[in-house]
């Protein structure tokens, strides 16, 4: 039976649900899942994932193990997000997810599903002048740390 949004046993569903495709088994708790990709052997879930970075909302389609970091640096070009240890110890990755600061290279793009993501980009008045927080981080050279 294909998922629509409810779990498969009819327990409500804790997160959107994957669509597009027939499962069996345990429910799913992920992002929308918009159907599958294969290369060689190999089977990659792809999925809708609903985010609203920097006040604007974005539906983007990301495997099940894409990072946020990744996802908002490639698949929404926001730069600002870097990635310098790849282990979350910089802080060169952190964003507010939800007003919480989260080191976006340990968080599966799935996982911010329906959250509230504020990047550096988005700090800034609308009329392009830097936050006191961008212009401390230019005027001491602070560009690779995350705070």
């Amino acid at each position: 039976m294909a998922e629509t949004g409810l779990a498969e046993a009819g327990a409500a569903n804790t997160g959107p649900a994957r669509t597009g495709t027939a499962h069996t088994g345990a429910a799913h708790t992920g992002a929308a899942h918009t159907g599958t990709a294969h290369i060689g052997a190999a089977h990659t879930d792809i999925f809708d994932v609903r985010l609203v970075v920097n006040g604007i909302v974005h539906t983007v389609a990301v495997p099940a193990r894409r990072l946020l970091s990744d996802c908002l640096r490639h698949d929404l070009r926001l730069t600002g997000t870097h990635v310098g240890c790849e282990h979350g110890v910089c802080g060169a990755c952190t964003v507010l997810v939800d007003g919480v600061a989260t080191r976006s290279c340990l968080m599966l793009a799935v996982s911010a599903d329906n959250t509230e993501i504020t990047t550096v980009e988005g700090l800034a008045e609308p009329d392009g002048t830097l936050s006191p927080v961008q212009q401390a981080f230019a005027d001491c050279h602070g560009l690779q740390c995350g705070f």
